[in-house]
């Protein structure tokens, strides 16, 4: 397995607009395939320590019921089945092992490695500490990140995993997350209001697992790419992301995979139920790690609060 560069990829790299339409597709680089499942759809797990801001089965429907909305396109035939709550803290890890038992998880992070891993530890530098010590690897202002293992030579997804940032910021801050259905919170110690809105987060999150990447200008996308705190409107797929799921993913129609030449299917062992490699013009297989996240949009009215508010 070879794992990009940064975690963070640029989306000018990973990005390419499909001619007359809004939504855009991940892709395996510059001029690379479009990214997508040889199954429709894909399993997952939910990661048994939740958030501490919500209820576990109150967070976990909301999760549940972020993958039903992208299941729900009646024009395509995705379907995400559960594979039950992963209660094994050894298993709360991102990434794809070959020939593993991967499962593509979905969990929150509550430390920053900024403060777990040891002062010096090369995998500041690098890369690597959220798996080395559970924590969270990425900026503090992205509020969950997807990343994806897939095949560079088709395209191929292999492994898709979500995480959600409920770690410290660097100002002692963090995101709140909750499953309310409004209104917005306006002030720190209200309750029963919205601030992150799970449902709304991962139902954007799950449009990457798929291969859908942010939008350029299409702001009432669930895949544009910014969330402000109280922000609910992704939990519902715009017509750019019912267009994509029906272009990429057409009902009793073949796959998009923005190949020129066929692909033939191959089991791969990769320990996805029903899961299956691709080959193309005989070319070996290739894994990288990509990842697409939600970035929280500051309020300019906002002159106090949680960091990325």
């Amino acid at each position: 397995m070879k794992r990009g560069a940064v975690v963070l990829v640029a989306l000018a790299v990973l990005s390419v607009a499909a001619p007359a339409r809004a939504y855009l597709r991940t892709t395996a680089g510059t001029g690379g395939p479009c990214l997508f499942w040889s199954t429709r759809g894909h399993s997952f797990m939910i990661d048994a320590q939740g958030t501490p801001d919500v209820p576990a089965a109150t967070a976990f429907d909301a999760i549940r019921r972020s993958f039903q909305t992208w299941a729900g396109v009646s024009c395509s035939d995705l379907t995400f089945p559960e594979l039950g709550i992963s209660q094994d803290a050894a298993d709360r890890k991102v990434g794809y092992v070959q020939n593993g038992n991967n499962r593509n998880l979905v969990l929150w992070r509550t430390a920053n490695c900024r403060a777990a891993a040891p002062p010096g530890d090369a995998c500041l530098t690098s890369g690597g500490c959220g798996n080395k010590y559970d924590c969270w690897d990425h900026d503090d202002k992205v509020i969950a990140v997807t990343t994806t293992t897939f095949n560079r030579t088709t395209g191929q997804i292999y492994d898709a995993d979500i995480e959600l940032n409920s770690s410290p910021h660097s100002d002692g801050s963090r995101f709140i997350f909750t499953a309310n259905n409004g209104p917005a919170c306006v002030t720190p110690p209200q309750t029963g209001c919205v601030r992150y809105d799970i449902q709304n987060t991962v139902t954007h999150e799950a449009g990457h697992s798929i291969g859908l990447d942010h939008p350029p200008d299409h702001q009432e996308a669930t895949m544009w790419a910014f969330a402000p705190e109280g922000e609910i409107s992704k939990r519902v797929l715009a017509q750019d992301d019912i267009n994509a799921i029906c272009d990429i993913y057409p009902k009793g129609k073949p796959t998009s995979t923005c190949l020129g030449d066929p692909i033939t299917m191959v089991k791969t062992g990769s320990g996805e139920a029903g899961g299956c490699g691709c080959s193309s013009g005989g070319s070996p297989l290739e894994v990288i790690l990509a990842a697409l996240g939600l970035y929280a949009l500051r309020r300019r009215a906002r002159t106090s609060g949680p960091a990325g508010s």
